[in-house]
C-alpha cells in the first residue's frame, strides 16, 4: 500500500499560484535581494522548494498583488492589477 500523500497536498497553495523571485522582482521593480528581506519580514508569503540554503523561492502572487495594492492605495493611485 502506498500511504503517501499527494505532492500538492504538502503544498501551502496551489501549484498555479506561485510564481519566482525574478517575476516577484519584475512585478515589484525591486532587486532579489528586496524581495528577499520582504519574505524574511512577511511582506510577502513564500516557501522554499528545498530545504537548503539556495534552494529557490515559491512566492504566493496573490501576496505580491496584496503588496501592490496596498501600496497603491496608500498613495492613492488606482489599482494595478
Amino acid at each position: 500500500m502506498n500511504f503517501r500523500p499527494a505532492d500538492s497536498s504538502l503544498l501551502p497553495w496551489k501549484l498555479g499560484s506561485t510564481i519566482s523571485t525574478a517575476r516577484a522582482c519584475e512585478m515589484l521593480g525591486v532587486c532579489t535581494s528586496t524581495v528577499c528581506e520582504m519574505i524574511e519580514d512577511g511582506t510577502l508569503k513564500a516557501y522554499k522548494v528545498r530545504n537548503k540554503p539556495n534552494s529557490p523561492w515559491c512566492i504566493n502572487y496573490d501576496s505580491v498583488v496584496a503588496h501592490v495594492e496596498k501600496l497603491h492605495k496608500a498613495n492613492g493611485l488606482e489599482k494595478r492589477f
